[in-house]
C-alpha cells in the first residue's frame, strides 16, 4: 500500500488576517483542526513553516516538521511548489500526497478519502457556485515534484456540502467560518453574542444601535 503523506503548509505571516493559522477558533489554534483531520488518515503529517512557534505547536501535536526557507515562504510561492520542497527535501519519493491548508476547520477526515483513492490530482470544491475550496487537494508525490498542472484532463473534483466549504482569507471569510462551524456543531454563533454585548453596552450607556452601529444620543 503506497503511503499516505499530508503536508500541511503554514508560513508565520499573513497579509489580511495576523497570524491567521494559530488564531483561536473556538478554543484551539486552527491548524489544531487540520492537523487532527490529517492524521486520521495519513500515515505522515509534515507541516513546513519558517515559524518557530508554529513548529513547536506542530511537534507537540505529534508532527513532523519541515523548516521551510524564507525564500519559499514569500507570498508569490504557490502551495505546489512548497509540497515539492517539501517532498524533495525530506526524501519522499513515492506515495499519495494531501496537501490541506491550515486554515480548513470545517472539513472532516472523511471528506479526504475520495481525494486520497484517486490517482492523478483531486482538488475540493464548492458547488454553490463551482469554486476552490480552500480547504486540500491531493496527487501523487511525483505529480508534485514535475510540478504537474493542479488542473488537468485526470483532475477529479471533490464536491464538499457547503456547509463544509469556506476559504479564510478575509476577517469575513473569518466571520463566516465561525458561523459555519457554531451550525455544525450546534455551538452559539459567536457573532451573536457579540452582537448582544454591543448591544448591552449601548444600552448601559443610554444609547442603542443601529444597522450593527452603536448609537449614543
Amino acid at each position: 500500500m503506497t503511503d499516505r503523506v499530508a503536508i500541511i503548509p503554514a508560513r508565520g505571516g499573513s497579509k489580511r488576517i495576523s497570524r491567521k493559522n494559530i488564531r483561536d477558533f473556538f478554543g484551539r489554534p486552527i491548524i489544531q483542526y487540520s492537523i487532527e483531520n490529517a492524521q486520521r488518515v495519513c500515515t505522515r503529517v509534515i507541516v513546513s513553516t519558517e515559524d518557530a512557534e508554529i513548529a513547536q505547536f506542530a511537534k507537540d501535536l505529534g508532527c513532523e516538521v519541515h523548516q521551510r526557507s524564507f525564500e519559499m515562504a514569500r507570498d508569490e510561492v504557490g502551495t505546489q511548489a512548497v509540497a515539492a520542497n517539501v517532498l524533495q527535501d525530506m526524501r519522499i519519493k513515492l506515495a499519495r500526497v494531501l496537501l490541506v491548508y491550515p486554515c480548513a476547520p470545517l472539513v472532516a477526515a472523511v471528506d479526504f478519502q475520495e481525494a486520497l483513492e484517486h490517482r492523478g490530482y483531486a482538488v475540493a470544491v464548492g458547488a454553490e457556485p463551482l469554486r476552490d475550496g480552500g480547504a486540500f487537494y491531493a496527487g501523487s508525490a511525483r505529480d508534485f515534484r514535475e510540478q504537474v498542472p493542479l488542473y488537468n484532463r485526470n483532475t477529479r473534483l471533490v464536491v464538499l456540502p457547503e456547509e463544509r466549504v469556506c476559504d479564510i482569507n478575509e476577517e469575513s471569510d473569518w466571520l463566516t467560518a465561525e458561523s459555519k462551524y457554531a451550525r455544525q456543531h450546534g455551538l452559539q454563533d459567536p457573532q451573536i453574542s457579540r452582537c448582544s454585548l454591543v448591544e448591552e453596552v449601548a444600552k448601559r450607556l443610554g444609547g442603542f444601535v443601529e444597522n450593527g452601529t452603536m448609537v449614543i444620543p
